[in-house]
């Protein structure tokens, strides 16, 4: 079993200005699956749909995997977000992204 932490930065408020939508993309170099918790709290299942309806999926080679895991907003602090992994073989995970996404994106923005 492989596992590791990574820290990801938030400068949003997310107390005061909870988002209504988060979500964890990471592009590993394995296709092992990987089981991923944020400060503490279990992501449940990657979503498959989510990295090509974001067009995450551009640029993979073979060896490489786009994974997408729902993350509960409430989860989240301003700062310093640890985000733990475990997989069942050796992985390199080479991008983490979070994504916040506050309303329409319309007039929102694109997260």
């Amino acid at each position: 079993s492989n596992e590791g932490m990574v820290s990801v930065f938030v400068g949003d408020d997310v107390d005061a200005d909870q988002p209504e939508e988060v979500i964890l993309f990471i592009r590993s170099g394995s296709t092992d699956g990987l089981d991923v918790s944020v400060n503490g709290e279990h992501t449940g299942l990657a979503d498959s749909s989510l990295p090509r309806l974001y067009d995450k999926v551009r640029g993979l080679k073979d060896n490489q995997k786009e994974w997408a895991f729902k993350v509960s907003p409430s989860s989240l602090r301003k700062g310093k977000n640890e985000i733990h992994f475990s997989s069942s073989g050796e992985t390199m995970l080479e991008r983490v992204e979070l994504v916040l996404k506050y309303g329409p994106v319309e007039t929102n923005g694109f997260f």
